[in-house]
């Protein structure tokens, strides 16, 4: 007789005889192997995964006995694989770190039981998203004259999807770039960027940025620092009127660029040649007897720049002069100048008992038309300017009056 319990069958024999009390029974345990249904990949596998990241491949097998041997490949190699049980499901778990060559790489599950004559298999290809790896720029000339056109490429690695590339310099993003994009490993695509200039002095030292960015992960981006050939370039040169105290400790400073280097430079009055420093003109305590036009040049070995300036010697008032002494007569009419130098001219100021009377700009001039006995007194002539202001200078105004008597020839002056 026999009795299936689970997967295993029980089978006894029973032998009877008429010598024996009992019967003997002997019994046989067999185990039924059971074959084991296809394997599935659990989750979406055909989905899109980006490179960097860690991918959980789960397969799945319901039924088998005894349970079957299941493996996990990535692109024909075997990975490492936890096998777990739970009641009639058998489980295989692997994780592996995606990279960019996984793209259209096979992922298989493979299943083995002694039912079967051959492993059955699923399989699926992942599509894999990644960002370029790097991206090289270089300049063609490496080197460019000044007025001339220089090729700057961008080029970034492989990308799925394709990269788009930006150029920006000091912040401003720049125009007209040609794209070129090519098939390239791992079913990505390559692409260049080429921006043409034509070169300024100022594109010396000028730093581009050529930045990749396809959506995938961080933007990556590189420099590129142009090297531009020129003659002597102002970075700093005198105003054209430099205005100095006299008396002040002055230092003129000049810079220029040039490429290459180095800069020299000329400083000169009028036709004289002065001693200095490279870019700074030590002229020392100034006076105004060193007001005059200068001119600096700073030149190189592929040319030279000019550069003129005035420097403007500022002192206060001096020499204030007005008449000590006044006298005329009652009716008359007078014009005292008061007069005084300096740089700038100074503002000059007629005043008496504290009332301004006149004013001027290097003269000034008290005039009266008519003039009375009560104008007679001491009037006061006042020089200032932004660097000082002198004491006043004064000056007597007598007006007098011609009285009539028995004695001839005799005149009275009352003031």
């Amino acid at each position: 007789m026999s009795q299936l319990r689970g997967d295993q069958l029980q089978v006894v024999c029973r032998a009877e005889h008429s010598a024996l009390n009992l019967p003997i029974d002997k019994t046989l345990f067999i185990t039924v192997i059971r074959p084991a249904e296809a394997p599935v990949f659990e989750g979406h596998l055909e989905r899109e995964v980006i490179a960097g990241t860690s991918l959980d491949l789960v397969c799945s097998i319901v039924g088998g006995h005894p349970p079957p041997s299941v493996k996990i490949y990535k692109q024909g190699l075997l990975v490492p694989t936890e096998v777990t049980q739970e009641g009639s499901v058998t489980r295989a778990r692997s994780r592996v770190e995606v990279i960019p060559a996984d793209n259209g790489a096979e992922v298989k599950c493979e299943v083995i039981s002694p039912t079967s004559v051959s492993p059955k298999v699923t399989a699926t290809k992942l599509s894999v998203l990644f960002a370029p790896q790097e991206v090289t720029v270089s300049a063609e000339p490496s080197t460019a004259e000044m007025g001339g056109i220089v090729t700057v490429s961008c080029h970034a690695s492989p990308s799925l999807p394709q990269a788009n590339i930006t150029w920006r310099s000091g912040g401003v993003p720049l125009k007209g770039a040609l794209i070129h994009s090519a098939p390239a490993a791992f079913g990505g695509t390559s692409t260049r960027s080429e921006v043409q200039l034509r070169t300024t002095a100022e594109d010396n030292g000028r730093v581009l940025v050529c930045e990749a960015d396809n959506g995938v992960g961080a933007a990556i981006h590189k420099k590129i620092t142009l090297n531009v050939l020129h003659p002597p370039l102002w970075v700093k040169k005198p105003a054209a009127q430099l205005n100095v105290r006299e008396g002040a400790q002055v230092v003129v400073t000049a810079t220029a660029v040039a490429n290459p280097l180095p800069v020299r430079y000329w400083w000169r009055r009028d036709r004289e040649t002065l001693v200095s420093a490279g870019g700074e003109l030590r002229l020392g305590r100034i006076t105004r007897d060193m007001a005059g036009n200068y001119t600096v040049s700073a030149y190189s070995q592929r040319g030279a720049v000019n550069t003129t300036f005035f420097i403007n010697v500022k002192y206060g008032p001096e020499d204030v002069k007005a008449p000590e002494r006044v006298t005329l007569d009652e009716g008359d009419s007078v014009n005292v100048q008061c007069s005084a130098t300096g740089n700038p001219p100074p503002h000059l100021t007629w005043t008496s008992r504290n009332h301004t009377l006149s004013s001027g700009v290097g003269v000034a001039r008290l005039m009266l038309t008519s003039a009375r006995r009560e104008n007679t007194g001491v009037y006061q002539c006042s020089a200032s300017s932004l660097l000082a202001s002198p004491p006043p200078v004064t000056t007597k105004l007598i007006v007098t009056r011609t009285y009539a008597t028995s004695q001839p020839n005799i005149l009275i002056f009352i003031w």
